[in-house]
């Protein structure tokens, strides 16, 4: 029993991870530091594209300045891209050095340093981004929902479950059809129900980790609901109905996974198949049948 908990417990890191493995460069120093992104929430500086979102005319001067950040901003996207993260620093760094309040700039700093596992400096550049936007596009719902559910990934990565939730509830409220929120959600739920225990006695325990795993399928529900070929949301769903000992649900989502092409776990895959094989033979010796 104690080693197939462990083995659903690694199941439900990989997809709370989202299993997609990439090159990490360990150790790495940035050569500049990065601009605006320290733990006080720099105050924000209104620069051009505030005024560009006013539709103010910019000078010439200001034009090239623009023109030398957006370069910048796409050549670090492209190192990015081809995971030279060092590099992707520099030019995020330049273009917001040549105009202060880049959100996009400002956000692929943070996401850069995310995927690096640099996640407090991470989370410092999407803050400041989420102040930045907030003053110069009060307005745009879809740009704060991004830097929200950024917020919450990294949040999620620091363990930091109940701050991750609530970045991820504003993403819904921002962003009512988000699945991607609704996902990462019943994710949550998921990995609370499997190493958490929050009462004393095992029967207060057992009630709490099945309404947490309910809890965790609504979501995945939902996430399906909205984007019915979210594989990730079945391949959680099908741990979740593991957990649950409902072995013929899981077997219909690992079913839908495979016509997906979708690579199933074949730790998972023997656990169900076992599962229903047990109950098989239960139901065989069964009296009245």
């Amino acid at each position: 029993m104690r080693t197939a908990r462990f083995v659903l417990l690694g199941l439900c890191i990989c997809v709370l991870s989202g299993c997609k493995p990439g090159k990490i460069v360990d150790n790495l120093k940035p050569s500049e530091k990065p601009v605006q992104v320290s733990d006080d929430r720099t105050p924000v500086k209104r620069d051009l594209m505030s005024k560009v979102s006013r539709g103010a005319r910019l000078s010439l001067e200001e034009q090239n300045r623009l023109q030398g950040a957006k370069m910048n901003n796409s050549m670090g996207e492209e190192a990015f891209r081809n995971q030279q993260y060092e590099i992707a620093l520099q030019r995020f760094n330049l273009a917001i050095q040549q105009v202060p309040d880049y959100v996009d700039a400002i956000n692929n700093l943070g996401r850069t340093y995310y995927v690096m596992q640099m996640f407090d400096v991470s989370l410092a550049s999407y803050q400041h981004a989420q102040d930045v936007a907030a003053v110069i596009e009060p307005d745009n719902t879809e740009i704060q929902a991004v830097l929200h559910a950024n917020i919450g990934d990294v949040y999620r990565q620091r363990q930091e479950y109940t701050k991750a939730l609530e970045e991820y509830h504003l993403v819904i409220q921002l962003a009512p059809h988000s699945a991607r929120a609704q996902y990462e959600i019943g994710n949550l739920y998921l990995k609370q129900a499997i190493t958490q225990y929050p009462a004393t006695d095992r029967i207060h325990n057992q009630a709490w980790k099945e309404r947490t795993l309910r809890n965790a399928i609504k979501q995945f529900d939902k996430a399906l609901y909205m984007d019915g070929s979210l594989s990730h949301a079945i391949k959680a769903r099908a741990i979740t109905y593991t957990v649950l000992k409902e072995y013929n649900n899981a077997w219909t989502d690992i079913e839908e996974l495979e016509k997906l092409n979708f690579e199933v776990n074949p730790d998972l895959k023997k656990k169900v198949l076992e599962g229903l094989e047990r109950e098989r033979k239960a139901q065989q010796f069964r009296p009245g049948t």
